[in-house]
């Protein structure tokens, strides 16, 4: 039985990473030179070996050294010995086949956090709710908020939000990550915190898309204010706090994937702003996963389910799917009928 207390008093007790993704890493390398043991779970032996000797990821970030304190295995038995918090860093389409292996190594009362902003395409499910599925007897929490890996593994500033419906276990996590350039904040909203972080890399895509046809900066500021309307109006219907999209892992976390050039989700607009294909989109990420594909469809199937309008969501996945090209997106927007905002 995990003691909470505990875990907001002592917070270097170790932890285990599962995900040797981009923000996997970053996590790893972040709390590691805090001081926390750190053990980061490895998809296979040869790709642990290779970490470890290399003390980087040369493929995935080159140049950021690992510190000391951080380890990687393969092995489960490891990780996951004597340890309470684990952050699952995997993406949303991997994430329950990743807590169904993951649960057989468990303590009873583990904290699992997720790190990442999706939805399940086949049940439209949130994250946690994926692990609730898999790990019923682990507490849960989400991870979400403007955080650029690349900037935090650069050791510049940033703030994010752990959220669970148990403040114990968010004063936990907190206490965990929280460092003088991470700072934590908590919520108690986990559905409109995890609605958020998926729905923001669907407005991030048409971001990339007003740039790539250089609409200017009016017709993007539109995108993002109507995108964080519609953000809002799903997440309210499925059961979250309206105020929680005015927060950071609303419109703070919509800002900085909508105009950053390190947005995985941006790019992918670019890409189709050039005629590409979301397929030739992905490709050109190098390996790495835009959410935002694959959640779009989602959440306008959960948002039929809701009986929720989301008008720019709608266009995106034409666009996604080829169905439509840019000038017919911005006239299927531009000539919808007017209306109260």
């Amino acid at each position: 039985m995990i003691e909470l207390n505990n875990l907001i008093e002592n917070p270097s007790a170790p932890i285990a990473v599962v995900g040797t993704t981009v923000w996997g890493i970053t996590l790893s390398v972040m709390l590691a030179k805090k001081g926390t043991e750190v053990r980061l779970l490895a998809r296979t032996e040869q790709e642990a070996k290779l970490l470890n000797t290399e003390k980087e990821s040369t493929a995935k970030l080159p140049g950021f050294k690992f510190p000391e304190r951080l380890f990687v295995t393969h092995d489960p038995l490891v990780v996951f010995h004597d340890v309470n918090i684990i952050l699952m860093v995997v993406p949303s389409s991997s994430m329950r086949a990743n807590a169904a292996w993951v649960n057989r190594f468990l303590n009873a009362n583990s904290i699992v956090v997720s790190a990442a902003k999706g939805l399940e395409a086949d049940t439209t499910m949130r994250m946690s709710e994926v692990l609730a599925d898999e790990i019923p007897t682990a507490k849960f929490a989400a991870l979400s908020g403007p955080n650029l890996a690349r900037e935090i593994i650069n050791n510049k500033p940033a703030s994010t939000v752990v959220s669970s419906k148990s403040l114990e276990v968010s004063l936990a996590v907190q206490s965990a990550l929280n460092s003088q350039m991470f700072r934590v904040y908590t919520n108690s909203d986990i559905i409109g915190t995890e609605l958020a972080g998926a729905f923001k890399n669907i407005i991030a895509i048409g971001a990339g898309v007003v740039d790539g046809i250089d609409l200017g900066d009016n017709a993007k500021s539109g995108l993002v204010t109507r995108g964080l309307s519609e953000m809002t109006r799903l997440g309210v219907a499925a059961g979250g706090e309206g105020s929680t999209f005015a927060g950071l892992s609303g419109l703070g976390d919509l800002i900085v994937t909508c105009y950053s050039g390190l947005s995985r989700n941006y790019k992918v607009g670019l890409s189709l702003s050039r005629g590409l294909t979301a397929e030739q989109a992905v490709k050109n990420l190098g390996g790495e996963v835009a959410e935002g594909i694959s959640s779009t469809p989602v959440a306008l199937s959960l948002a039929q389910k809701l009986g929720v309008e989301l008008p720019l969501t709608e266009v995106i996945q034409e666009l996604l799917s080829g169905e439509i090209k840019t000038d017919e997106a911005i006239a299927k927007i531009m000539n919808r009928s007017p209306r109260n905002e």
